[in-house]
């Protein structure tokens, strides 16, 4: 994943003819490294139950800070920071949900692919998020350039992920985990940043 949105970012540049700052180009260097430094550390952990009043609270979290987001989105001057942000919590939560119904439909010696599965409501949680997800990354990027607005999302839905992954799974952190997640942050708080000179310049 960490792979296509960099990719992502190189093709909005190359094809979109979108220009990146330095202090920009480091934000997306360090979010990429560090959501690769997470899939490295993707060992095979086996989770036979998850905390269904966590997830509850988790994803009421995420909605209501989704919803101050979009709110104070509207005297933005840079709105496709924050509707990122959104987009990444929905695909985010769209993982987290992906997960607990992986778990919730694991039954030792069975495929977890089956006709049951269609029946399960958080199957239509997964949608839900997923599509909202879409929506409101199309928004973002009427709004904003592609090299940042990637980057962005994809430090959100890791963060909540990764979030979720502990608090929900009972997965724990290792220093490899650590370090990724500090990248992650750092290079999201560099892309937050701008100097003022290409504030001036052509978006």
């Amino acid at each position: 994943m960490s792979a296509g949105d960099l990719l992502l970012v190189v093709l909005a540049v190359v094809i979109l003819k979108e220009r990146l700052v330095r202090i920009e180009w480091a934000g997306v260097l360090l979010t990429v490294l560090g959501a690769v430094a997470l899939a490295l550390e993707a060992e095979d952990s086996k989770t036979l139950s998850f905390g269904g009043t966590r997830l509850v609270v988790l994803l009421a979290c995420a909605v209501l800070a989704g919803c101050a987001m979009l709110w104070a989105n509207r005297r933005s001057r840079r709105p496709e920071v924050l509707l990122a942000l959104v987009v990444g919590l929905c695909f985010g939560a769209g993982s987290v949900l992906t997960k607990a119904l992986t778990v919730e439909s694991s039954v030792p010696g069975q495929s977890v692919v089956s006709w049951a599965i269609l029946l399960n409501p958080l199957l239509l949680a997964v949608v839900l998020a997923n599509v909202l997800g879409l929506v409101l990354l199309q928004a973002a990027f009427q709004r904003g350039r592609a090299s940042v607005i990637v980057p962005l999302q994809l430090a959100m839905a890791n963060g909540i992920t990764v979030l979720a992954g502990i608090a929900i799974f009972g997965e724990h952190i290792t220093t490899l985990r650590a370090g990724g997640i500090v990248l992650i942050v750092g290079g999201t708080a560099l892309l937050h940043l701008k100097s003022s000179s290409a504030q001036k310049g052509p978006a």
